[in-house]
């Protein structure tokens, strides 16, 4: 009897992941807008990615004798400055610079 109670709690709790897991992975689509582009630290990845994701993620450090530098280790430095990354923010009007149309998840329609 017990384990008849345990296989019937163990189906039971697979279905409700095996829905969430299915809900969430149908509401990525509807939301393009809110996937960052992780650990972009060198503008060719930028530009290489750029028109996939509508936002990026830069890792960036202080240091005390060069000022801020690019790059995901504290220990670690290729002396990418945040300089040109604004640069280039700047350029495109605060936009990404490969999208400059309407974001994906405004194609969608309502469900409801």
């Amino acid at each position: 009897m017990k384990t008849k109670f345990t296989k019937t709690l163990l189906i039971i709790c697979a279905i409700i992941v095996i829905c969430v897991t299915i809900n969430v992975w149908y509401r990525i689509d509807n939301y393009p807008h809110k996937l960052w582009l992780h650990r972009c630290n060198s503008l060719e990845k930028w530009n290489e990615k750029a028109d996939s994701y509508d936002n990026i993620e830069i890792d960036v450090v202080w240091r005390n004798d060069t000022g801020f530098d690019v790059t995901h280790d504290i220990d670690t430095s290729f002396n990418q400055k945040l300089a040109p990354f604004l640069q280039q923010l700047k350029a495109s009007g605060g936009q990404n610079v490969a999208r400059h149309k309407k974001p994906q998840y405004q194609q969608y329609r309502s469900c409801h």
